[in-house]
């Protein structure tokens, strides 16, 4: 089995990984700012707002009617999607399709005071929009579908291939009335993962042992080289 670990070739792999485009969103997104960067600091930030119908109102049942369309492709490991897709074009019935749609969804818990709307979204933001494709299925690791996944709300990759170095983004999401209520609870979040103990280990740890054990990439070599640059020794 050949590796792949030129930086380059890691970028051309992780924009064909991103599932989406940017303009699947466009009818309910707008941007107000891309790639703007705070003076003064390394934040880049990316701020969009809701679309208004005609009658002025945000439209956000259209933004969940979107979303929604990705739980599969947020839920269910590419290696099983493959499977499905194989199944479809060898006997052309969807039936396969369906049944990974019906788990997706009995993967989401049914309790009132959820975040995992919220976590779906920045899926959806972070591949279609940034287009970093998430690296790991969490959901698909839960033994329990009314416990919420530990750890960030999701784990994503990119690659500076002038630096030639593996970018993780660990990102989180939160749904608050007041936004800078939500940007504080957010970076709150993040803050331990930034940490580590006397040990030299932190919380961020946790998700790098996940990574190397559940990569979902669906690509061995691909899995392999990214297992590479992730590899502490």
């Amino acid at each position: 089995m050949s590796t792949v670990t030129d930086t380059s070739l890691l970028a051309e792999a992780s924009d064909r990984l991103a599932r989406g485009e940017r303009e699947d969103l466009a009818a309910v997104l707008t941007d107000v700012e891309v790639h703007a960067q705070i003076e003064g600091t390394k934040v880049v930030f990316h701020f969009h707002c809701l679309c208004l119908d005609a009658q002025g109102r945000p439209r956000i049942r259209d933004l969940i009617k979107v979303i929604c369309e990705h739980v599969v492709d947020f839920a269910i490991p590419r290696k099983e999607l493959r499977a499905a897709q194989s199944k479809f074009e060898s006997g052309g019935s969807t039936a396969s399709y369906v049944r990974l749609t019906n788990e997706a969804k009995a993967l989401f818990t049914d309790i009132t005071q959820t975040g995992e709307g919220g976590e779906l979204l920045l899926f959806v933001m972070a591949e279609q929009m940034l287009k970093l494709p998430q690296l790991i299925c969490k959901m698909d690791l839960k033994t329990n579908s009314q416990m919420h996944v530990h750890g960030a709300d999701g784990l994503h990759v990119g690659v500076d291939t002038e630096a030639k170095r593996l970018v993780l983004y660990w990102g989180e999401s939160k749904i608050y009335a007041n936004a800078t209520d939500a940007i504080r609870k957010c970076l709150s979040s993040l803050a331990p993962m930034l940490r580590t103990d006397e040990n030299g280990s932190g919380p961020a740890d946790r998700d790098l042992q996940l990574l190397r054990r559940y990569a979902d990439l669906d690509d061995a070599d691909l899995e392999e080289a990214f297992r590479h640059f992730l590899d502490p020794q």
